[in-house]
């Protein structure tokens, strides 16, 4: 398994400790990315592990404004996702809310149709 596969399994498992481990052992894992352009802070919004996030963000300087293939920001995936917690936090943390994905969309417009559901 990949050293970035195994970041992502201990993210979806909310490990914090095996998470900071892995992130003191190679710093670059922060903001590596996977064949898609998901890398650790995607995986956290689009889950909702606002308590992971801030650790990347605060802990290990990731980029909080980082992009997919499709140009999705963590912050539009915590958005398109329902996960405010997660929003709050990388807005916290300087998350650009007017950047739009391929497809146009920004956080706003995620947002919009959270509150029209």
């Amino acid at each position: 398994m990949s050293k970035l596969k195994a970041l992502f399994e201990a993210i979806k498992h909310k490990d914090k400790e095996l998470i900071k481990g892995q992130l003191q052992e190679d710093e670059n894992l922060v903001n590596s990315t996977d064949n898609d352009g998901w890398g650790p802070i995607h995986v956290c919004a689009a889950e909702g592990n606002q308590e992971i996030i801030k650790i990347l963000l605060e802990d290990f300087k990731a980029n909080v404004n980082q992009r997919t293939e499709y140009s999705y920001t963590p912050a539009q995936l915590a958005a398109k996702n329902h996960n405010i917690g997660c929003l709050i936090e990388l807005m916290k943390n300087n998350a650009d809310v007017t950047l739009t994905n391929r497809c146009g969309v920004s956080v706003m417009d995620y947002l919009v149709e959270l509150g029209s559901d």
